[in-house]
């Protein structure tokens, strides 16, 4: 049997490897689609993220006091402090005997403390149903469903300045108005629990 020369089985060898990897090269290549239809943007991970909404979105509650203890949501829904119990607090009886003060005295020092006892005053106290106050300086909002959302730094802004266009607002500022829950609308975001505020406006 005669052997071929070995530059014949290289050549042949070589078209074969070609003419293989001609077959691999077509148009489409890279573009097709996997076998595997799962194999998607949002595969790995973890999750999912809803799309952001194109525009601030209204959200309509009562403005309570941000820095109130009791954050319950029954505590929130409580009415404000009518103006009526904006009053100055009776000096409680001394619970001490033996001990004799003239009447002269004792009203000297007692118009010394209650002159700072001012309306003013009284309407700055923090109000037990975190209504507020004319010391608020953070605002939340509570939101008909009961969630509590606390405002952002440009939204007790936006807060204050409501506040005072509003008349029972500039009256509890001045000391003549009791605590109030003002129902607003807002528009903005949610961040977690922060509502990022970009309107306020009163109902």
């Amino acid at each position: 049997m005669k052997m071929l020369p070995w530059c014949i089985v290289f050549v042949t060898l070589s078209a074969a490897a070609q003419s293989g990897a001609n077959a691999n090269m077509v148009r489409d290549r890279g573009s097709t689609r996997p076998a595997d239809q799962t194999q998607t943007l949002n595969r790995g991970r973890l999750g999912h993220q809803d799309f952001m909404p194109p525009g601030p979105l209204a959200f309509t509650g009562m403005l309570v006091d941000a820095a109130c203890r009791d954050r319950s949501n029954g505590n929130l829904r409580q009415p404000a402090l009518p103006t009526a119990a904006l009053t100055a607090p009776a000096m409680p009886g001394a619970p001490f005997t033996g001990i004799t003060v003239d009447p002269k005295t004792l009203e000297a020092e007692r118009s010394g403390i209650m002159e700072h006892q001012v309306p003013d005053t009284l309407s700055r106290q923090p109000d037990v149903a975190c209504a507020v106050t004319g010391d608020t300086r953070a605002f939340a909002l509570l939101l008909n469903n009961g969630r509590l959302l606390d405002l952002d730094e440009g939204g007790n802004t936006f807060a204050g300045v409501a506040l005072q266009a509003n008349a029972a607002g500039r009256a509890l500022l001045a000391g003549l108005g009791g605590s109030l829950k003002p129902r607003v609308v807002i528009q903005g975001s949610v961040r977690g629990d922060r509502l990022i505020v970009e309107k306020l406006g009163s109902l």
